[in-house]
C-alpha cells in the first residue's frame, strides 16, 4: 500500500468508492471504505452478508436464492407479489411465499401437514415425510407380512373368516385384507 495514487484511481477494491476524500481502512492488504471494512468484517465472523445491499443480515433472518443468502424483503412472491418473509421457498428458480408454495400440488405429509420437498413416502392412501412415517405403519406391515409366512387367514378370536363380516370394515393391504374390528389379517386378496 505505499504507493503514490491519482485521486481518481485511489478507490475501494470492494465498492469502486472513492477513498481520497472519505478516507480509507486497511484490510487483508486491500484499501476499503468503512462499509465495505464493516461488512469484510463481519463475513469474517460468520454473518450472513445481504448479496444485494451488502448489510449484515440478522442471525436467522436470511433467505438463501440460487445459493447466495439475502434480505427477504428484497423479494416479491412470484404468485401474490406480497413481500417475502424468512418462510420463502424457492422452486424451479422461483420464489414463494410460504402460503403460496403450501397450495402448489406439493405433497402434504399426513403426519405434520407440511410441505413435502423431499422423499415422499406414500402409505395408507397419504403422503409422509421419510423421518415421520408412523411407526404403526410399519408395526403393521411386520405383522402382516410374520402372518402370511404363518398362513394365518382367520380372526384369532372368532373361529370364523371376517370376510362374511362387512368389507368396510376391512382395508385392502398389500393384497391382504386387514380386519380393524379384530385387528388381524382375514384374507389374501
Amino acid at each position: 500500500m505505499n504507493a503514490n495514487w491519482h485521486p481518481d484511481c485511489f478507490r475501494c477494491e470492494i465498492c469502486n468508492k472513492r477513498l481520497a476524500d472519505v478516507g480509507f481502512l486497511r484490510n487483508g492488504g486491500r484499501a476499503l471504505c468503512r462499509e465495505c471494512n464493516e461488512i469484510e468484517k463481519e463475513a469474517g465472523s460468520g454473518r450472513y452478508v445481504c448479496h444485494k445491499c451488502k448489510a449484515i443480515i440478522e442471525e436467522g433472518g436470511h433467505i438463501k436464492y440460487q445459493g447466495d443468502s439475502f434480505h427477504p424483503y428484497h423479494f416479491k412472491c412470484a404468485r401474490c407479489s406480497n413481500e417475502l418473509t424468512i418462510d420463502a421457498r424457492e422452486v424451479n428458480g422461483e420464489l414463494y411465499c410460504l402460503r403460496c408454495h403450501d397450495t402448489m400440488g406439493i405433497p402434504i405429509c399426513g403426519a405434520c401437514h407440511r410441505p413435502i420437498e423431499e422423499r415422499v413416502v406414500t402409505a395408507l392412501g397419504k403422503n409422509w415425510h421419510v423421518e415421520v412415517v408412523p411407526l404403526d405403519l410399519f408395526c403393521l406391515l411386520i405383522q402382516i407380512l410374520f402372518r402370511v409366512i404363518l398362513e394365518v387367514v382367520k380372526c384369532s378370536d372368532q373361529s370364523q373368516l371376517c370376510a362374511v363380516m362387512s368389507r368396510s370394515d376391512h382395508v385392502s393391504l398389500i393384497q391382504l385384507l386387514y380386519c380393524y374390528i379384530h385387528d388381524d389379517i382375514v384374507m389374501i386378496a
